[in-house]
């Protein structure tokens, strides 16, 4: 595997997980709030 395509996996990965806690946290905005206080 090229480093590029390492370093292009490893980004996705990110975005990913960002979108991931971002539709986790507009699910459950109450818990969130709860948590920041």
């Amino acid at each position: 595997m090229s480093k590029s395509m390492k370093t292009h996996l490893i980004t996705a990965g990110i975005a990913t997980f960002i979108a991931a806690v971002v539709v986790y946290a507009s699910n459950n905005i109450d818990a969130v709030e709860d948590v920041i206080g």
